[in-house]
């Protein structure tokens, strides 16, 4: 079993191979002190409630 350093890891190797170059950095909404924000999936998950299943409603339609 993988520790979680271990998957840390992971990602960081396969972003780097994936996406040279790219540096990920905070999310912007969150940096600026006045801000909008747009909710195009109102009341839509990406998870089914209360199961482990995708959504796939969600992803057909946003």
């Amino acid at each position: 079993m993988y520790s979680r350093k271990d998957k840390e890891m992971q990602l960081k190797e396969y972003m780097n191979q994936t996406f040279p170059g790219v540096t990920l950095g905070p999310y912007l909404y969150s940096q600026w002190e006045n801000h909008l924000h747009f909710d195009f999936g109102k009341d839509k998950y990406q998870i089914v409630e209360g199961t482990d299943d995708l959504n796939m409603e969600y992803f057909s339609q946003l």
